[in-house]
């Protein structure tokens, strides 16, 4: 067989939509569909939201999901800011209207935390009330203010 074939029948192509379809699993390295299971679905689109940029509402700036310009957030807006009480909350209330302008979680389901990790990088902890009723989902990340890296980190 070559190499091609081989590739061909063991590689699989992944398409990504703006319902967070793939769940990915970072202490076993491995992908599976998402399912209701454990949340899956609500803690991968959080998760996409808040590493993704929003486009504007004038249809100027499209955003990372062109289809879909209003998910995401504006966190760019907070590069060069000082590391302050005052940006701690105004990166609170852009993530809780990220993750609450359509409805994807109620206003009363979630509560976010931003707390200084060092004096450019702040760590943002998002609670979302369990689609399932069992422990809240819960997201977090580091966002450097220097230069706007999201990265995510796990909460145990």
């Amino acid at each position: 067989m070559s190499l091609t074939n081989r590739l061909n029948r063991l590689s699989r192509d992944f398409l990504w939509t703006s319902d967070g379809d793939y769940f990915h699993d970072g202490r076993k390295g491995s992908f599976w569909v998402a399912r209701l299971t454990e949340d899956e679905i609500l803690y991968s689109s959080i998760l996409k939201r808040l590493q993704s940029t929003r486009g504007d509402s004038l249809g100027g700036g499209r955003g990372d999901w062109r289809w879909h310009p209003q998910i995401g957030t504006n966190l760019y807006r907070f590069v060069g800011a000082q590391n302050t009480p005052t940006i701690h909350d105004e990166i609170r209330t852009e993530i809780i209207g990220a993750l609450t302008e359509d409805d994807l979680i109620s206003p009363g389901d979630i509560n976010v935390e931003v707390f200084p990790i060092s004096p450019h990088a702040v760590l943002a902890v998002i609670f979302a009330t369990s689609l399932e009723g069992a422990d809240p989902v819960v997201v977090s990340f580091d966002y450097d203010l220097r230069d706007n890296k999201v990265f995510p980190r796990s909460v145990e």
